[in-house]
């Protein structure tokens, strides 16, 4: 236990490091890919641990389990390979789709690296299906960003057959394309969302008219109204606010690019703005937020997103001289406030959010030291 947390601050270091010095080490990237696969996908306990290894090595399935899953699976069962061969795999996949966002994008890997093993480690290690999702939908905003529409919505239906939550993101990024067009559309969503909010609370956290839909004999039950049963008093608020704080944060971050545009490429100003829209509008999600805690996973599919935009926006301030990430003489005050808003937002999801036994479970259950 003490070698993997002695590893893990090890990596936290040396990109701070890296990051406070402004170089790039190839180096510290392997070993931090590396770690991350190690403490991932060598973990032998966590609390989805039980149940996808005893549906791999049964090879059954609960009848709504999504059917991409099922595929691959079962299509690695059958050709030999053990569940945790089959994590290695992929984990490795998904740290390649998300690398190579970031490699396109920005030389600060750093940073993203460095946000990344701060909070949403601990998160992508237990959800295994959540992280194959996140890791399709990085890429399919980057190409998104790049109107490359077929191969968005090609990965976008390939990851709801894994997860159906990305249902939801279809509608985004088509709104993206209706605020484009028409500019009043976003405020007038914002303003439906609010009031929708308003009259869930007043029902008692429940959706209006709800037992009407679910009796609609074309809504599979199982698999979609499970989502809508529970119920929240007050238990909304820390989620809500977490959403606030990516909205926040997103803000602050493209607000900075637009005035500092001439400083970034055309096509990285185009994935920031694409990655601001989602997180602003994944707040479509709030009303959901109100009736199930598990719809709080459509803001938090955003996180890596906002870790690269964030990453985006510091190296292009750096190169033209604006900031030099606190190795500079002359800091401004809004840079001090934008520095510490990103560390809030991470105190915030990790401290607040991310329960002290799975934060356990990476370092003390391990093949490696078993």
């Amino acid at each position: 236990m003490l070698i993997l947390i002695f590893l893990y601050l090890f990596v936290i270091i040396a990109n701070v490091v890296c990051v406070l010095r402004h170089r790039k080490s190839n180096i510290i990237i392997c070993l931090s890919s590396f770690s991350a696969l190690l403490l991932m996908a060598e973990n032998s306990y966590n609390p989805d641990f039980y149940n996808y290894s005893s549906w791999y090595v049964q090879r059954w399935y609960p009848p709504s389990l999504e059917k991409g899953y099922v595929f691959l699976a079962d299509f690695f069962q059958s050709i030999g390979f053990s569940f945790n061969l089959f994590r290695w795999i992929c984990f490795i996949c998904c740290f390649l789709l998300i690398g190579y966002v970031v490699y396109k994008t920005t030389a600060n890997c750093h940073v993203v690296i460095l946000l990344y093993f701060a909070y949403q480690i601990f998160f992508d290690y237990v959800q295994i299906r959540s992280f194959m999702v996140v890791s399709l939908l990085t890429l399919a905003i980057y190409l998104f960003s790049h109107k490359q529409y077929l191969f968005t919505a090609i990965l976008i239906l390939f990851s709801i057959s894994i997860h159906r939550i990305m249902i939801i993101y279809i509608f985004l990024l088509i709104g993206d394309l209706i605020c484009k067009k028409y500019k009043r559309f976003a405020p007038a969503s914002v303003a439906v969302i609010v009031v929708f909010c308003f009259i869930i609370f007043l029902n008692g956290n429940n959706i209006p008219f709800f037992e009407l839909v679910r009796n609609l004999s074309f809504i599979d039950n199982e698999k979609y109204m499970k989502y809508f049963t529970t119920r929240t008093q007050f238990g909304f608020i820390l989620p809500m606010s977490l959403q606030f704080a990516n909205i926040i944060l997103s803000s602050i971050t493209i607000k900075t690019i637009r005035k500092n545009k001439s400083m970034f490429s055309e096509q990285n100003v185009n994935f920031c703005e694409s990655v601001h829209f989602l997180v602003a509008a994944s707040s479509i999600a709030l009303p959901l937020v109100m009736i199930n805690e598990e719809f709080i996973r459509i803001s938090r599919n955003c996180n890596i997103l906002i870790y690269i935009m964030i990453a985006i926006a510091l190296e292009g301030l750096y190169k033209n001289g604006c900031s030099t990430l606190f190795i500079t003489e002359k800091i401004t005050c809004k840079e001090n406030f934008y520095y510490l808003i990103v560390i809030f937002n991470i105190l915030l999801w990790n401290v607040l959010y991310t329960p002290n036994s799975i934060v356990q479970d990476i370092f003390r259950y391990n093949y490696l030291i078993d």
